[in-house]
């Protein structure tokens, strides 16, 4: 990806992210900027130089009010992007989607799904505060989603044991798998604790991650490209959980581009 490609992406996910925090804003829902964004805000004042997506986290609560209103409120320029709006779009998170735009990604390959440029959506729910259930409940999840995206995603070079756990997957109705993920994600959203976790988190298979309610809100307000927007509120805690020593550049071979496919900005 050329340094052009990637400054005018940047500017397109600077017109969702705008978007985002509008309607947000205008009805006093909470969010963060998360992962990398939140990385970018507090250590480069905007993007990571080389990062090319962004992603916004919300409490579930906030999550599910957001999807509400931004299905009324949204610019007829974007798209709101989840499993109800979207057919073939498979994740339990969401995506806003910058219209008449292409960003390209393997998983979506031979699908209908919406492919414009996005900024993910991930909902933060609930978790056992008992460090050992936590990581049991986020493992569990994990091989949840596994089976999820193995009855979703169309098949590609795979062995054959996963040929075979998909067709079983796709015998069982989509429903029962459906409401048994979401009820395992949300089990503890009626008895609220003091930890949060986002199941939708795609980290190496190797980091279990949760994280203080108290450090992800309330949300605060931080420098992005000369805007303002909201990130969580002890950020030193999330980011140093997430990177370790976080303002600590990665070395040139480690700056890479998620993708390197043929963007679409008309």
């Amino acid at each position: 990806m050329s340094e052009t490609v990637l400054e005018r992406l940047h500017q397109s996910l600077l017109l969702i992210l705008d978007e985002i925090d509008r309607i947000c804003r205008k009805h006093h829902i909470q969010y963060f900027l998360d992962s990398g964004t939140a990385l970018g805000a507090v250590r480069h004042g905007g993007f990571i130089p080389w990062d090319d997506d962004a992603d916004v986290g919300m409490l579930r609560a906030e999550y599910e009010r957001f999807l509400r209103v931004a299905a009324d409120e949204l610019d007829p320029q974007f798209f709101l992007q989840t499993r109800e709006t979207d057919p073939d779009f498979f994740k339990f998170s969401a995506k806003i989607r910058l219209n008449n735009t292409f960003f390209p990604e393997e998983r979506n390959e031979g699908t209908s799904v919406h492919q414009g440029i996005f900024v993910d959506i991930f909902p933060f729910d609930y978790i056992n505060d008992d460090e050992k259930k936590a990581i049991s409940d986020i493992k569990k999840s994990r091989r949840l989603y596994m089976l999820w995206g193995l009855r979703h995603r169309h098949p590609q070079n795979e062995r054959f044991f996963r040929k075979g756990i998909r067709a079983i997957m796709r015998i069982i109705p989509e429903d029962s798998i459906e409401r048994k993920c979401i009820a395992h994600f949300q089990k503890y959203n009626d008895k609220p604790t003091n930890t949060l976790v986002s199941y939708s988190y795609k980290m190496n298979g190797y980091m279990i991650l949760y994280f203080k309610r108290d450090d992800m809100y309330p949300s605060t307000d931080i420098q992005f490209e000369n805007r303002q927007y909201m990130i969580m509120n002890h950020y030193d805690a999330y980011l140093k959980r997430m990177y370790g020593d976080y303002m600590q550049l990665p070395p040139e071979e480690k700056r890479k581009w998620h993708f390197d496919g043929d963007i679409r900005f008309d």
